[in-house]
């Protein structure tokens, strides 16, 4: 661990000496140092200034077999409005002093899918090219990122600040989160990468690693070779596009869970339908229970808590004291048979369980356990010195 952390420390230092050295040098002269015939575009690019490069891809639709669910994305903002983005950095960390070099975008028009892509080849384009996209952001209704709320959107923000440009962000969703949500516990992680080959079943292959893209554009302004940017262009598309499989998968997965036999975690579904009141998120996280599931219990214990359903709470709670000593249920258990049912001698017995099997290592809930139990004991005198 402590090797793999003075690797991961050292390779940062010498990326930010890299950035450090490049911007040192005058803008114009990072320009001047090649001519204008100097400069190869690559095939399909079109240079709209001398340091801003766009390029337009137009293929078949990967939305065209979505099924719309709308607990994603909002069924009030038509197909064409929504935006996919995604940026390629001079830095995996953010700050002010990253950059957008590559930016990519994807949105639906009739049956095709239009791509665009622009490229920064010089610090200087970099206002020209917010711009651009600032006009392609304001006709979008939804963008559609993966951990773009916590990286993307925030990096874009700085950097239309910091130039001076007034922008503000149209809604957004962020796939990253369902991926979360629901896959979590059954993938190795949430990364994009890994959503495509568990998920889709679709793994990239000779992509280049998403660590070595800064470095690759540092050396593309030193010899401003366009070919050795190829890999870059093709990872940022194969992004885009990716998203665009990975939204429509999951619409089709939440359009119609009920064909999801058997989902890799029925708890992760039924929680996410039951917090959308979808009736079949109860049935799913009862599925999840007779499984064996211990957080689809506690979960559906605490809906029915919270909906009043006293006897479908209790009921669970004393499924779960059945199985195993449980802190929670017994907890909750004991408050309902004090406070509801009055049945004090009852309640005192589940304290005294829970404080004498669990191995309580928080003082504070012991503390409490304790607490209640005085409370009890407090309680229970009182009664008898009344009858």
């Amino acid at each position: 661990m402590e090797v793999s952390m003075k690797a991961d420390l050292s390779a940062r230092l010498s990326r930010l000496k890299k950035v450090k050295s490049i911007q040192n040098i005058p803008k114009q002269a990072a320009s001047a140092s090649i001519s204008d015939e100097e400069i190869k575009i690559p095939p399909g690019w079109t240079a709209l200034d001398r340091d801003v490069w766009k390029r337009e891809i137009r293929m078949p639709d990967p939305l065209a077999n979505l099924n719309l669910s709308t607990y994603l994305a909002p069924s009030d903002i038509p197909r064409e409005d929504w935006l996919f983005f995604d940026t390629e950095t001079t830095g995996l960390s953010g700050g002010a002093g990253t950059t957008a070099f590559l930016i990519g975008l994807g949105r639906s028009e009739g049956t095709d899918f239009i791509m665009t892509q622009y490229f920064l080849r010089d610090y200087p384009g970099e206002p020209l090219m917010l711009n651009f996209l600032k006009e392609d952001f304001k006709r979008a209704g939804l963008l559609i990122s993966y951990n773009g709320k916590s990286y993307d959107s925030p990096l874009l923000r700085t950097r239309f600040l910091m130039n001076r440009i007034p922008f503000e962000f149209a809604e957004q969703l962020d796939l990253l989160y369902p991926v979360r949500k629901l896959y979590r516990r059954t993938l190795p992680n949430c990364r994009l990468g890994t959503a495509e080959t568990f998920l889709l079943q679709n793994p990239r292959q000779g992509d280049i690693p998403g660590s070595e893209i800064p470095d690759m554009w540092f050396n593309f302004l030193k010899d401003n070779n366009a070919d050795s940017m190829s890999q870059v262009f093709e990872h940022n598309r194969l992004d885009i596009v990716r998203m665009a499989d990975l939204l429509t998968y999951l619409e089709n997965v939440l359009s119609h869970p009920e064909e999801q036999k058997p989902f890799r975690d029925l708890f992760a579904l039924g929680r996410f339908l039951t917090e959308r009141d979808n009736p079949l998120g109860i049935e799913l996280l009862e599925q999840a229970i007779r499984k064996g599931d211990p957080r689809a219990e506690a979960y559906l214990s605490v809906y029915w808590k919270r909906r009043g359903e006293w006897d479908r709470a209790v009921g669970l709670w004393e499924s779960i004291l059945r199985k195993r000593s449980g802190l929670y249920a017994g907890t909750e258990l004991a408050k309902y048979l004090e406070h509801h049912r009055k049945n004090l001698s009852s309640a005192l017995i589940i304290v005294d369980r829970l404080l004498r099997e669990l191995p309580i290592r928080d003082p504070r809930r012991k503390a409490e356990l304790q607490h209640r139990r005085n409370r009890l004991l407090a309680k229970i005198r009182k009664q008898s010195e009344n009858s």
